[in-house]
């Protein structure tokens, strides 16, 4: 060994190699079974799906208030059909009163949806799933039999907050945070698994 070569300059010669990460995941790694860990800490993607949750809560309370407060054209649309009266206001004020109360319900059950998904549920998380996937799909349905415009200021909004409520919480982390209570097929056949190749060698012996 020469002096260049001693442990001194050691360090000097080694090399470090870095792995690269890749910008997809392989298909067997995705359908490999999550891991049962009910210590498991809130990942950051339940956290922003359930945050959007909340986002999209608020849009419907802006939306609504808006309606609501554009009821003088209301009594425009309506008036053909039931007349200008004050039968017909008291039906057009019944209507706005349904449409308040159904919408708030709707909202309030969505809010409930956000909670349960921030606090790891796995129902609520497939449940808020299927509602967005509901939603993508009618809006592109409506664009692409009606002809529906989707602007900047509406429909692409709540378009983008779907999509990301639907990347976010179908990631593996979201979905092993919300099933971590729940015993995976490993842990309920793990024991059994072990113990077969130590029944074949006393069967041998």
């Amino acid at each position: 060994m020469t002096s260049a070569d001693g442990p001194d300059n050691a360090g000097k010669h080694t090399e470090t190699h870095t792995t690269k990460r890749v910008a997809y995941e392989p298909a067997l790694d995705l359908v490999k079974p999550l891991g049962h860990d009910p210590n498991m800490k809130r990942p950051i993607s339940t956290v922003a799906g359930a945050m959007l949750v909340f986002l999209r809560v608020i849009a419907g309370v802006v939306w609504v208030a808006s309606v609501v407060a554009e009821r003088s054209s209301w009594d425009v649309e309506f008036a053909d059909l039931i007349g200008t009266d004050q039968a017909a206001q008291d039906a057009i004020t019944l209507l706005a009163v349904v449409f308040v109360v159904i919408g708030g319900l709707v909202l309030l059950v969505e809010a409930l949806l956000g909670v349960f998904v921030l606090r790891g549920g796995n129902r609520a998380r497939v449940i808020v799933m299927i509602f967005s996937t509901l939603a993508i799909t009618g809006t592109f349905l409506g664009w692409w039999f009606d002809g529906e415009t989707i602007a900047l200021t509406g429909t692409l909004i709540g378009l983008a907050v779907d999509i990301l409520i639907l990347l976010a919480l179908s990631s593996r982390k979201s979905a092993a945070y919300a099933r971590r209570n729940e015993p995976s097929r490993e842990d309920e056949f793990g024991v059994e698994n072990e113990e077969e190749p130590d029944d074949k060698a006393a069967r041998v012996r």
